[in-house]
């Protein structure tokens, strides 16, 4: 990330909301169970209401998701305070914006919605407290453009109690079930991750390390926030490291990066808030930013070769899963790690068929890192597959396929001269790949 995006990044992450009255609408909290007692890592569910008295003057933003795991609409303001579990993950690293849902008209019926407080605030001790929220969801409609505002809530209090053994228990044991029942439907299974997430006990970290490791292809974000904004953050660190050798546990991208990011977190304190005023000190902040992100990637470095020296111990999907990883680890020049080396070449075959159309792409762009006999039969099933939704994917199989095999191509190059592939009404087999084939004649 370059020095101006790690400031703007910064800004952004400092910047308070300042709330403005406004007339017209309102924005009411409640709890969504109507209590106002909680166990301390019990999750504490909101309903904020948006209200316009004036119809057709308002716009709100329905949101309800950003692709970075978080979506910066809302401040929500505890007294006394707590922590905010994830700060030092979003301190480092570059982030996805950009969410789902837009803009919809006000109306004189409430719009609602759920939020969660443990995403933005760990009430990590037993007290009273008070909670506030602001929003800036809303826009007030003009001539010209939309003008946002911010609101204020009303205050809630709220009583936080110590939890037991027994509350504790019995959480981890109902998520755990849920998660481990066929029949259990997809938002029950997230329900029951974000139960393990703000649980945050030493059970609950166990559980999210082999649930992260064992996720096959959904989301890990839950895992990855729960584990990130756990309390114990060398208990996590240890927890990821001892569980990389379990032959049941899939090293995955997402698995390596957290366990590389929080031992870089474990290593150094906290940066100060960017400073804003300060062109020296402004430099000096950028430079130690710049020096975390060259270890963070040293530590990743460091870990895909264990991922590789560990692929042999692996069971299964597994297995496979952790040659898929080894596969995608980008290839920074001839001094990088090299994770293919010495890995069974039908596994990395196997992995590449597993692979979506554009991560196959990308791959075949540096072919030398899969030039294996192995690699003939994978290529030619993409190169014949009769449908494909990339416009050069065909084009580079078979090209691969017959610097690797000539004998296994040129059957597949007589067949798209007299046939031709239309791929969504184009041809995806390149006339100066062809005339290669018709030259060598």
């Amino acid at each position: 990330m370059k020095p101006l995006r790690l400031a703007l990044a910064a800004l952004i992450l400092a910047s308070p909301l300042f709330a403005q009255n406004e007339s017209g609408i309102s924005l009411t909290i409640r709890f969504a169970d109507g209590t106002s007692r909680f166990h301390v890592g019990e999750i504490i569910p909101l309903e904020l209401s948006f209200h316009a008295s004036i119809p057709d003057m308002y716009d709100i933003d329905m949101r309800n998701y950003d692709r970075s795991g978080r979506l910066n609409i809302e401040g929500f303001h505890v007294t006394p305070p707590g922590r905010d579990p994830l700060e030092r993950y979003y301190s480092t690293g570059a982030f996805m914006g950009g969410g789902l849902g837009g803009a919809r008209q006000r109306s004189s019926e409430p719009q609602v919605i759920r939020e969660e407080l443990n995403e933005w605030i760990a009430l990590d001790k037993p007290g009273h407290y008070s909670l506030y929220v602001t929003s800036g969801r809303v826009s007030r409609r003009t001539p010209s453009k939309p003008e946002p505002i911010e609101l204020r809530s009303n205050d809630l209090e709220f009583d936080v109690v110590a939890a037991d053994a027994a509350w504790q228990q019995q959480t981890l044991s109902t998520a755990v079930v849920t998660l481990s029942m066929g029949s259990s439907n997809e938002a029950e299974k997230i329900a029951a991750l974000r139960a393990l997430r703000f649980l945050d006990t030493p059970a609950a970290v166990h559980e999210l390390v082999f649930r992260l490791g064992t996720r096959r292809d959904r989301s890990g974000w839950n895992e990855i926030a729960g584990l990130a904004g756990s309390r114990y953050q060398n208990l996590v660190v240890q927890e990821l490291d001892r569980q990389m050798g379990s032959p049941d546990i899939a090293l995955t991208g997402d698995y390596l990066y957290i366990l590389a990011k929080l031992k870089l977190q474990l290593n150094h304190d906290a940066l100060p808030p960017y400073p804003q005023k300060d062109a020296a000190q402004q430099k000096i902040w950028s430079e130690r930013m710049q020096a975390w992100e060259k270890e963070l990637k040293e530590l990743q470095d460091g870990l895909y070769q264990k991922t590789a020296a560990l692929v042999a111990t692996k069971n299964g999907e597994a297995r496979a899963e952790t040659v898929q990883t080894l596969l995608l680890r980008p290839s920074n020049g001839a001094d990088d790690v090299k994770p293919l080396a010495g890995l069974p070449p039908h596994e990395v075959a196997a992995a590449f068929l597993n692979l979506s159309q554009d991560q196959q792409w990308n791959l075949l762009t540096s072919f030398e890192r899969l030039k294996d006999q192995a690699m003939s039969a994978a290529l030619k099933k993409v190169a014949e597959q009769p449908n494909m939704n990339h416009q050069t994917l065909r084009d580079l199989a078979l090209r691969c396929l017959y610097d690797l095999n000539p004998n296994e191509a040129t059957p597949i190059f007589l067949g798209e001269i007299k046939h031709p592939h239309l791929d969504n009404g184009m041809f995806t087999v390149k006339g100066e790949t062809l005339a290669r084939k018709i030259h060598d004649f």
